[in-house]
């Protein structure tokens, strides 16, 4: 029972204003299921699929808590216990990018599976562990791995599986420069998906094609492949996708110096943009147009295009297109004798990497001081739990000495358990007030310190990121990518407790510009879905309101992006004299209405709950392959 003593104070750990309060509640029921157990290995499995709902909840850092806190359990039940844990907390690591030590859990749950009738499961470590060589740079051994995943995929009667294992080792070689093995896997993906009649699936893998014959320098034939994507998506009605297309194809016309061509395709990119109301990629395009003007002399022509590229970027705050936009911006004013300007404009480039190169060891440190300080504290909880666990041990030994003693002590031996019985009770509630303390101050040493370092790292290490994407590539900007995206995830969980927490109440203009920081943040990098979020009328939201608002749409734009593959969402706040109606729409895969729609659906029953607690109707309208309309209503005061 100790581990589960483990796996409840870790939960207690959790700040609930950061965390997605939707699952907290299945949490504990598993953990209160485990402990009701008799057998240990019912009380593991309890524990594993409590981890596996922060993982599907994308909490990893919980999902890797709870996992640590049995492994010792589960390696004295034995190797299939054993590579359980092993696969969860390799999992969670993967997800964390922390590399080394998941790759690591990730080989021992392997070994174990290579042996057993597990097909899928080998099948998804193979991957995790092909794709973490693949972040590594280790190009080789990537491609080895990801082999060995698809020769177990190709056992199965799942196609698209097989096709993704193509499409992924296509990927591998494209980022080792191996051109041709990159269009052999691809073309094997492209065969899949014609077989299986996978529309989308067509059209990336032949703009993958496209992308890869651009980089051989075959010009004429990824023009080929990148106008028969461009066909596909118009057809499929991806305005997204078609957008990019017209820049692709601009792209290499402008190789081809069929510069006309090159110029319309461009400028219908750019207008195809501001239609789906889209400024990082029109911000983009207007910088690759600007630039590619100026690459063939005509710099007055290329000005405007980079003014307004730098504008919609600063808007936007998309530092990677606004600091290349002020750099190229320099050279054109040069070149036009607007000395001045120019000056001025590579100046400030030149401060930008130069505070960087000061900045960065003292963020790096500062980043190490607070991981320090955060494991000392994990260490301190470890050492209490397992000082409760140890005079746990010592009463049942003094339990067992009162028992020997014989009939005659018998009453004074009850007597001696009960006082006992209570002094445990006693002393552990005595530890959990005081790790209810701790964790309070560790939640306000993460607002007062970890917050501003946090948003400090995420800054610099935009600007160094952009800095190196200036000077080299590979390993170094991807390695700076990664911290950055680590580092933003972090502070979302952190904005999202302040948001709602220092605020006495909120209208639905603060709750649109939430979603919509949300959404910037969450799809940024993404192609897919576009989105846009409307409020219309007055309507005035307590924080708690107004929290478990946006955790619903949380959610449901979770669920749309990881599962209903949606190309587009709508998210709409109206409110009238009836009250407030908040509806998020998707243009995913959908799901039929007939079948049980929250029997196993935890997500669903979760938003469901959500919804009743601040005394909202939750519904749904969808349909197989027509998307998904998920409405909240709110009545009126």
């Amino acid at each position: 029972m100790f581990f589960l003593r483990i796996c409840l104070l870790l939960l207690a750990l959790v700040p609930l204003g950061g965390q997605a309060q939707s699952y907290l509640d299945r949490l504990q029921a598993h953990l209160d299921s485990a402990q009701a157990e008799r057998v240990d290995s019912s009380r593991l499995r309890q524990v594993f699929k409590a981890a596996e709902v922060a993982f599907d909840a994308a909490d990893y850092a919980l999902t890797d808590s709870l996992v640590s806190s049995v492994m010792a359990e589960a390696a004295r039940q034995g190797p299939k216990m054993e590579a359980e844990a092993s696969f969860w907390k390799g999992s969670a690591l993967y997800r964390q990018r922390e590399f080394d030590s998941a790759d690591h859990h990730l080989a021992r749950a392997e070994a174990y599976y290579e042996n057993q009738d597990r097909p899928y499961r080998l099948v998804k470590v193979r991957n995790s562990r092909g794709l973490i060589r693949l972040y590594s740079g280790r190009y080789d051994e990537a491609t080895d791995k990801l082999l060995q995943a698809l020769k177990v995929a190709e056992t199965l009667d799942d196609p698209e599986l097989v096709a993704s294992f193509y499409s992924n080792l296509g990927w591998v070689n494209y980022r080792a420069g191996l051109y041709e093995a990159a269009r052999d896997y691809s073309l094997q993906a492209l065969a899949i998906h014609r077989e299986t009649g996978d529309s989308t699936g067509i059209a990336q893998i032949t703009q993958n094609l496209g992308a890869i014959y651009a980089d051989q320098d075959s010009l004429a034939q990824s023009l080929v492949y990148l106008q028969e994507a461009l066909n596909m998506w118009q057809r499929l009605g991806n305005d997204f996708k078609v957008a990019w297309g017209y820049s692709n194809l601009g792209g290499i016309y402008n190789y081809l110096e069929q510069y006309e061509e090159a110029d319309q395709a461009f400028r219908t990119s750019i207008e195809r943009f501001k239609t789906i109301d889209d400024p990082q990629g029109e911000a983009s395009v207007l910088y690759n147009f600007g630039t590619n003007l100026g690459d063939r002399g005509l710099y007055a022509e290329g000005l405007p295009y980079l003014e307004r590229a730098l504008q919609l970027a600063t808007e936007v705050e998309y530092f990677d297109v606004r600091y290349k936009a002020l750099d190229a911006l320099a050279v054109h004013q040069y070149h036009t004798g607007r000395y001045r300007e120019a000056y001025l404009n590579r100046s400030l480039v030149e401060q930008l990497k130069d505070s960087l190169k000061g900045a960065y060891l003292q963020d790096r440190v500062t980043e190490l001081q607070t991981q320090y300080e955060t494991e000392k504290k994990e260490q301190q909880l470890e050492v209490q739990a397992l000082e409760l666990a140890n005079q746990r041990q010592r009463n049942q030994r003094n339990l067992i000495l009162a028992g020997a003693i014989g009939l005659i002590g018998l009453l004074a031996g009850i007597a001696i358990y009960l006082r006992l019985q209570q002094r445990r009770r006693f002393e552990a509630r005595l530890k959990d007030l005081e790790l209810k303390a701790e964790k309070e101050r560790i939640s306000r040493d993460l607002h007062d310190h970890v917050g501003a370092q946090l948003t400090a790292i995420t800054t610099k290490l935009n600007l160094l990121g952009q800095q190196a994407g200036q000077q080299s590539e590979g390993l170094e900007v991807a390695s700076l990518e990664k911290l950055d995206e680590h580092a933003r995830e972090t502070m979302g969980l952190l904005r999202d407790t302040i948001w709602a927490i220092k605020q006495e109440e909120i209208d639905l203009t603060g709750l649109e510009k939430k979603l919509q920081h949300y959404l910037f943040r969450y799809l940024e990098g993404m192609e897919r879905p576009t989105w846009s979020v409307k409020a219309h009328g007055t309507y005035t939201l307590s924080p708690h309101q107004a929290l478990t608002l946006f955790r619903i749409l949380q959610e449901g734009i979770q669920n749309a992006v990881k599962h209903a593959e949606a190309e587009q969402l709508l998210i709409r706040l109206n409110s009238d004299d009836h009250g407030l109606s908040v509806s998020l729409q998707d243009d995913g895969k959908g799901f039929d209405l007939s079948d049980q729609v929250l029997e196993g659906h935890y997500g669903l029953q979760n938003m469901q709950a959500r919804a009743e607690e601040i005394g909202a109707r939750l519904s749904w309208k969808s349909a197989t392959g027509k998307g998904t309309q998920l409405t909240v209503v709110l009545p009126g005061a």
